[in-house]
């Protein structure tokens, strides 16, 4: 009977070894990293689990303070950064709740992201499918200290920016951890990470402003997409390139824009698309030649122009307007990669699958080739519904 007291408080003893508990941790929900003059500024996003229960509304109790708290800390080194940390916070920094991570802008250009992505591959805390983004005309630590009055964690709000919404682009998942690394490890595509901006060049960090009725000062919003060549910010692509480049590798299931309405081309006709289907292919190595074929299904959402929507002939002209807007927007997304000779396509890895002797051949001379490159660019819509009636508004 002794022996079993004995082994159950052994038991009790050893599984209370080594616990944290959960009011001993800082939970880190968004990262920051830019330049600094001594090598490297990273800012953390922490939660504040009173403040954060306050302010989701309920009644009576709750903490105080902000929902969130932004540290910035620099150092010479991400593990000098750490080590700094450790003489700073009363609480042990948690990562396993980490929602997004920010690169500056300034940093990816002139650093570039391995460096930092080192570390957060090793280090045992980090998840892989955490979302990236670059920051555009602000920093990461201002993106970070941005109050958000709907989203009490603005962190969480950057990384759904995709995931429940995916941009103007429509993009079905973003860039992750992961992917980045994969990308930058296999050395047959350039990455094209999401960008991310304050809506408004003002100060947001005032957690005052919350109670303001104006939305627009704490909102932050999808930019196009930065485009990366030999680890750094080579060039931005315009939201229009950028959903060319999603079309064209297959990320857009789901978005909206408009075209111009038949017989009246200062006039709009708004379409949503739904079961979008991208393809790219390699149909000629000499010339050098690529085919991109999209297809979609499409569903009318607004006219402002006396359009006969139960005419076929008219519904056929809009389709054919809506093909003739995703090509070009394929084509100028194409022209931009050549123009800064990155290959965010993946076209390399075409070839290498593909066309294997060929391109061992012109591997050595990519640089060269890649400017002279033509893209046949296809597609094929198809108008579904035209919403709960037929006829428009403006028809007599």
């Amino acid at each position: 009977m002794k022996k079993c007291v004995l082994a159950a408080a052994m038991v009790i003893l050893l599984a209370s070894c080594g616990r944290v508990e959960l009011n001993e941790l800082f939970i880190v929900s968004g990262l920051g990293f830019d330049p600094h003059p001594d090598g490297l500024l990273m800012s953390f996003q922490v939660i504040n689990p009173g403040g954060s229960a306050k302010s989701t509304g309920t009644s009576g109790g709750g903490g105080a303070g902000s929902a969130v708290y932004t540290y910035t800390i620099s150092g010479s080194s991400i593990t000098a950064i750490m080590e700094k940390a450790r003489n700073m916070f009363s609480r042990k920094l948690y990562f396993s709740h980490l929602s997004v991570i920010l690169a500056g802008e300034e940093l990816a250009a002139n650093n570039g992201l391995m460096p930092i992505m080192d570390y957060l591959e090793r280090y045992y805390q980090f998840r892989d499918n955490v979302s990236l983004y670059v920051t555009r005309e602000s920093s990461a630590k201002e993106l970070l200290s941005v109050s958000h009055p709907i989203q009490n964690l603005p962190a969480v709000s950057m990384s759904r920016r995709l995931k429940t919404y995916g941009g103007s682009a429509g993009l079905s998942k973003g860039m992750e951890v992961q992917e980045f690394l994969a990308l930058n490890y296999g050395g047959f595509t350039e990455p094209v990470v999401p960008g991310l901006k304050k809506y408004m060049q003002t100060d947001a960090s005032d957690s005052s402003i919350l109670n303001q009725i104006d939305g627009d000062q704490k909102m932050f919003e999808m930019t196009g997409f930065a485009l990366f060549k030999n680890d750094k910010l080579a060039a931005w692509l315009t939201p229009e390139e950028s959903r060319g480049w999603s079309l064209l590798t297959d990320k857009t299931k789901t978005f909206e824009t408009s075209v111009e309405c038949p017989g009246y081309p200062e006039k709009k006709i708004g379409l949503r698309f739904t079961e979008t289907k991208g393809k790219l292919k390699s149909t000629s190595v000499e010339p050098l030649l690529f085919q991109g074929e999209v297809s979609a299904s499409a569903n009318i959402q607004e006219v402002t122009c006396p359009v006969r929507l139960e005419d076929p002939g008219e519904l056929r002209k809009i389709e054919k307007a809506a093909e003739e807007k995703l090509k070009t927007e394929m084509q100028k997304a194409f022209l931009k990669m050549q123009e800064v000779n990155s290959d965010g396509f993946g076209l390399r890895q075409l070839l290498y699958e593909n066309h294997y002797k060929e391109w061992k051949k012109m591997k050595k001379d990519w640089e060269k080739e890649f400017p002279e490159a033509r893209l046949e660019a296809s597609a094929h819509i198809t108008l579904k519904l035209t919403g709960l009636r037929i006829k428009s508004i403006y028809e007599k």
